[in-house]
């Protein structure tokens, strides 16, 4: 990249298997983010260093966790924080959201401060579609999570819970 031109961080619109990194790592550079969610990821290590080099180009910090996909799925969630301004505790793996044995599982964790911000979160990537079942397997999903996010209220005492994803 030539650093007096400006980056189009456009995200590529592409089905592809192979990642273009530098399009991925410019988009990621313009959000600026503390948390992050995401989704459909094909290889997490992979995705661990392209976040350690922004860490590096930005002299930042990330801490993130992905999930295992003990039902074999191929595409993993995860999330990403600012570990200078955040730490990413108490991760799990819900694989109950995982109804059928073929999607992906939830994932939960708790982000803290020093500042005193705190709060669990949840990421999720539900079947989509709406054929063949796919609107009820979802709601089996959300009723999965829902249950899971209710017990983790209660086990933390705190109400600040946020549920991402699609």
């Amino acid at each position: 990249l030539d650093p007096t031109q400006p980056v189009d961080a456009t995200p590529p619109i592409s089905y592809l298997r192979d990642t273009d990194r530098t399009a991925l790592l410019a988009v990621l550079e313009t959000l600026s983010f503390d948390v992050l969610a995401v989704q459909e990821i094909l290889d997490a290590e992979a995705l661990g260093a392209l976040i350690e080099e922004l860490g590096a180009k930005q002299n930042k910090r990330y801490a993130w966790a992905f999930s295992e996909n003990a039902s074999g799925n191929p595409q993993h969630i995860g999330l990403i924080v600012d570990s200078d301004k955040l730490s990413l505790e108490d991760v799990r793996e819900h694989t109950e959201v995982d109804v059928s044995g073929t999607l992906r599982p939830g994932l939960s964790a708790r982000i803290t401060s020093e500042g005193g911000i705190d709060f669990s979160v949840m990421v999720l990537h539900l079947a989509s579609g709406d054929s063949g079942g796919r609107v009820e397997l979802r709601a089996q999903q959300a009723r999965q999570a829902a249950s899971i996010v209710a017990a983790q209220r209660l086990e933390r005492m705190d109400d600040d819970y946020l549920v991402l994803g699609d």
